[in-house]
């Protein structure tokens, strides 16, 4: 069961919503060195085995509380088995 405010895209539709974003400056993490994100702030998780990079889906920020934020993103990067997180400012 997916998180609230996270989604499993195919790779176009995906590249639509991100360019929807209007995203100005993308960092890139690996899952286990991605900061806490504030509210409201996008991501991208991202499988980049085997020399490509496979997106698996986007989500966005949704407590107030930084940790909780990070917690989220590692628990739905570790059950999607991605390896990057990228992160939209």
């Amino acid at each position: 069961m997916a998180a609230r405010n996270f989604a499993v895209y195919s790779n176009d539709a995906l590249e639509n919503a991100i360019v929807a974003t209007s995203a100005r400056h993308v960092t890139i993490f690996s899952l286990i060195d991605c900061p806490q994100l504030p509210f409201g702030t996008r991501y991208k998780l991202v499988d980049a085995k085997n020399g490509h990079r496979l997106t698996i889906g986007i989500g966005r920020a949704v407590s107030s509380h930084q940790p909780l934020n990070l917690a989220t993103v590692r628990h739905l990067g570790a059950q999607h088995g991605c390896t990057e997180v990228h992160v939209f400012a």
